[in-house]
């Protein structure tokens, strides 16, 4: 009979506050308040940070489902994974979240429903944020329906 060794392992961070990745210089820990949201790519993933800063890893959307402390990140797309802190506007009319970071990402038609009462019960909070202007927070009443 061979032996079996067991190899050591990183015991796994508590839920919510870092992940922790293997690179090949070593190994880091995220804090996952830093990422505004998680892009899959095959058998990768896509972290963008707030900073602007992206890191791809080996890892896929569902590994990242598990790790993260439930009702911090919202899947909302097959390929998407958002920070529900980092949601700064929700256009109804044409199904997207605008992020902290300017970005537009596209909700999928099944996570809509989801996605509608989450923004209705963060309405208060996006809306009364100075992070937009009143001249733009406008224009996007002008584009779309506000949360």
């Amino acid at each position: 009979m061979i032996p079996t060794v067991n190899q050591p392992t990183l015991a796994p961070p508590a839920i919510g506050t870092s992940l922790i990745f293997g690179t090949s210089k070593g190994a880091v820990a995220i804090n996952v308040n830093h990422i505004v949201r998680i892009a899959a790519s095959s058998s990768y993933s896509r972290l963008f940070f707030v900073n602007g800063k992206t890191m791809v890893v080996s890892k896929v959307l569902k590994w990242f489902e598990q790790q993260l402390a439930p009702g911090s990140f919202l899947r909302i797309h097959r390929g998407h994974l958002v920070n529900i802190q980092c949601i700064s506007y929700y256009c109804a009319q044409q199904g997207k979240l605008m992020l902290n970071n300017n970005e537009w990402v596209a909700i999928s038609r099944r996570k809509r429903e989801i996605c509608s009462d989450i923004a209705f019960a963060l309405k208060d909070y996006m809306l009364d944020r100075d992070y937009f202007s009143k001249a733009y927070k406008a224009k996007l009443a002008s584009q779309c329906s506000p949360a």
